[in-house]
């Protein structure tokens, strides 16, 4: 299948063959994290484009638009709809497994591999947008026009300061996603004399940021395929962050400034490299310098510029891609 690269991540507009930025919907569940973010906040970007929750769309609205963007849970109905009357449709599948069963379920790359080789399979779409790298490396062969669009760090972030004295490592999301490294990492702050949070305010209360996934969470589903999120977070805020080695999109995106651990002797040697005041400043220059490639601005060009795409080729004319 055809691949489409989105490599100039610096963009902050593009233009279609005919000069217009396409008409296009989102829609999702219109509640979760992954609507809000690759819904809502990317069609906050352009006047053109719009954000609905499944109960709020009438199919007859699709009238008005040149593109229908699922989000996560696939509507089967709604997309042959769609294509019906010649729209474009896309899918931007976040993680769209059920979570977390079939992670647990399918514990080895074979099993993975065929689960959403069926999971693809027949789905009437025009193009899909992979949360990362490895996902579509893994699966973008099985639909048309793959490609691979970050998620961006949270609107209006601000750069901490960089206090002198490192306090507080913190960490965004459900605490059971942690599993045992929760208390592992509460334990090793303590030694160090630091304090563990889950879910500060925000994230400008924290000096370090953590990720990780264990236990029921800690699947190879969610950690080959979840999305760049948490750590686009702290590298929009330059918070020197410490995560997971196995948590791929975290590769993937990594400036070389990012620390990985995989045990708790890794956790606490990563922990004491960065406590020194000028280390972690040396971090937080380094994140703020890399981190507009996963600002609303950038992402939001980028899907611009794939719908874009995606409508030439469905047009027959094409733009330039890499395979």
């Amino acid at each position: 299948m055809d691949q489409i690269s989105l490599t100039d991540h610096n963009s902050t507009s593009s233009h279609s063959p005919t000069g217009t930025t396409p008409k296009v919907c989102f829609v999702g569940d219109g509640s979760s994290g992954s609507w809000l973010m690759r819904a809502d906040q990317i069609a906050s970007m352009r006047p053109e484009w719009a954000a609905f929750g499944k109960q709020d769309f009438a199919p007859s609205r699709l009238a008005d638009y040149d593109v229908l963007c699922i989000i996560k849970r696939f509507d089967l109905p709604l997309a042959l709809h769609a294509h019906a009357i010649g729209k474009a449709v896309i899918y931007d599948p976040v993680d769209p497994w059920i979570q977390p069963f079939d992670g647990l379920e399918n514990n080895s790359i074979s099993r993975v591999l065929d689960y959403f080789h069926r999971f693809f399979d027949g789905l009437p779409v025009d193009g899909v947008i992979f949360p990362n790298r490895k996902m579509m490396e893994d699966h973008g062969h099985l639909m048309p026009n793959a490609t691979t669009i970050y998620h961006h760090y949270r609107q209006n972030t601000k750069p901490i300061k960089i206090r002198e004295k490192a306090e507080v490592i913190g960490y965004e999301g459900r605490a059971e996603y942690l599993g045992p490294w929760e208390q592992i990492v509460t334990d090793v702050a303590e030694k160090l004399g630091l304090k563990f949070v889950v879910n500060p305010r925000h994230l400008g209360l924290c000096d370090i940021g953590f990720a990780a996934r264990g236990g029921l969470h800690g699947s190879m589903m969610a950690s080959r395929y979840k999305s760049n999120v948490k750590l686009a977070n702290l590298m929009g805020a330059g918070i020197p962050a410490i995560v997971q080695s196995d948590e791929q999109s975290y590769r993937e995106v990594d400036n070389g400034h990012v620390r990985f651990f995989t045990d708790e002797k890794q956790l606490e040697t990563c922990l004491q490299e960065i406590l020194p005041y000028e280390r972690r400043q040396e971090i937080h220059e380094s994140f703020l310098a890399d981190c507009y490639p996963y600002s609303l601005e950038a992402i939001a060009a980028q899907y611009e510029t794939y719908f874009q795409s995606v409508i030439a080729w469905k047009q027959g004319t094409p733009l330039s891609k890499a395979a």
